[in-house]
């Protein structure tokens, strides 16, 4: 029995930088088979632990750890999960291909997707995120909050990751054109939450500049459908506002609409 992901139009096929660019379900789909069949592992589920094992590395999951009160964590269900609500040996890549796209029973908090987009800017390491950078009086701060957690992938590999993420801002068919900023470099990519209770969810995380980061961010818009309707725009304008303290002139335009979108009264 087939099993169809829907994507949106899109030149075809793309590699693993133009999939990036162009949000293509199919290609992540496909390599999250070729993962969970990989020959090197003699079951899906060794290969599905591996596979999740460096989803947790990445800060998935568990809660991070920041330094406010009542974190949230997330969801990376274990196989033991799948054998428990399919049955040992009852379930397949196809399964739980809706996980290829961290959709499914994958859990994330914005947190987490702000960290993903500081991890992919670091090229594979974070520092557990915080509020306090210091203490007048105090000589240091907990030392989690200042050493670098490794996500275990080689640094070369999130070159084709930023790439694709600075594709898809800054040239068409980029599903993220609308945050393009004329003088900032920003890298960033478009998510679409499904949402059985009504519009999809718009979600979009980003990082900028490209060399030398200042600034990650994770924006999401319950209901605003695209990420690249409501998500996009907003942390762009959030990155331009804090790198440069001040929007410009041709991009009033795109800070007046998204402070007077009503997404409560839209059909």
């Amino acid at each position: 029995k087939g099993v169809f992901v829907a994507c949106h139009d899109h030149p075809t096929p793309l590699d693993l930088v133009h999939s990036i660019q162009c949000s293509c379900n199919a290609y992540y789909c496909n390599a999250f088979i070729r993962i969970m069949q990989d020959p090197d592992f003699p079951s899906i589920e060794e290969a599905y632990t591996a596979w999740r094992n460096y989803i947790i590395a990445f800060g998935f999951s568990d809660p991070l750890g920041i330094d406010l009160p009542y974190e949230k964590g997330g969801s990376v269900p274990k196989n033991t999960y799948y054998d428990h609500y399919y049955g040992k040996d009852h379930w397949s890549p196809l399964t739980i291909i809706s996980m290829a796209i961290g959709q499914g029973e994958v859990l994330t908090t914005p947190l987490q997707i702000a960290n993903l987009a500081a991890t992919i800017a670091n090229k594979g390491y974070f520092i557990t995120p915080h509020v306090i950078k210091n203490i007048a009086g105090v000589d240091t701060i907990d030392h989690e909050y200042t050493i670098p957690h490794y996500v275990g992938v080689d640094s070369s590999y999130f070159n084709y990751v930023i790439r694709g993420m600075e594709l898809a801002v800054n040239e068409s068919p980029g599903t993220a054109t609308i945050a393009r900023h004329p003088t900032i470099d920003i890298c960033g990519k478009t998510g679409t939450a499904q949402n059985p209770h009504g519009a999809a969810h718009s979600v979009f995380m980003a990082f900028a500049p490209k060399d030398n980061p200042k600034i990650a961010i994770a924006v999401y818009v319950e209901h605003g459908e695209w990420g690249s309707s409501y998500a996009a725009p907003i942390a762009s304008l959030m990155i331009e506002k804090y790198l440069t303290d001040t929007i410009i002139p041709s991009r009033k335009w795109l800070e007046k609409r998204m402070m007077e979108g009503n997404l409560l009264n839209e059909k």
